[in-house]
């Protein structure tokens, strides 16, 4: 059996795991918007509708969070924001029309969202003595992903389609949520994780 400090380390180190794919599926629209552009012949009207319905996704997740929080826990809602943001990763690695692809970014974005709000809140749940400390961890590596994914994604780009690179993208976070699930003991039937509800 585990000690608490040694529960509030796994945890910690689940969180840090999950922060990767977050960093992941946020920094892939920047890299792509111009492949993007090209493949759906958008307008300068529309070229900013992606970043849009993104960032209304996200907006979703905070008003949802408020909503539904106590009813399930942070790690849930972390780990369902993960899968949810990976899949439509993945869905953006298809041939769809754009009107879905628009509503794929919405749904990415609600996934991100979640995934964002409540990492910050789960960390301040487990070390609130040192959640400033803490926070700046999580930043610094969100920054790392953030500047590391651009160079790789140029050089997948390089070799690949977009759409091609979107499914390698997706399916570089599923382990990761994997990752996140096993590190944690995540109970996926009853919105708990050893023993820490939010």
């Amino acid at each position: 059996m585990m000690d608490r400090a040694q529960k509030k380390k796994l945890y910690l180190t689940s969180l840090m795991v999950s922060v990767v794919a977050t960093a992941i599926g946020s920094g892939a629209m920047g890299v792509m918007l111009s492949s993007i552009i090209d493949a759906y012949d958008l307008q300068t009207a529309q070229e900013g509708y992606t970043s849009s319905c993104i960032s209304a996704g996200a907006l979703a997740a905070l008003l949802g969070g408020i909503l539904l929080r106590g009813r399930v826990s942070k790690p849930a809602f972390i780990f369902w924001g993960g899968t949810l943001m990976s899949v439509m990763l993945l869905l953006k690695g298809t041939a769809i029309p754009f009107g879905v692809f628009l509503a794929v970014c919405t749904a990415m974005g609600l996934g991100m969202g979640v995934m964002d709000s409540f990492q910050s809140a789960f960390l301040a749940d487990l070390i609130p003595e040192r959640s400033a400390q803490g926070l700046g961890v999580l930043h610094g590596i969100f920054g790392v992903g953030g500047f590391a994914l651009p160079l790789a994604l140029h050089r997948l780009l390089a070799g690949h389609g977009w759409r091609q690179v979107y499914v390698m993208i997706a399916f570089s976070i599923f382990p990761v949520i994997i990752v996140y699930i096993l590190l944690s003991r995540f109970i996926v039937s009853g919105v708990v994780l050893g023993g820490v509800k939010g």
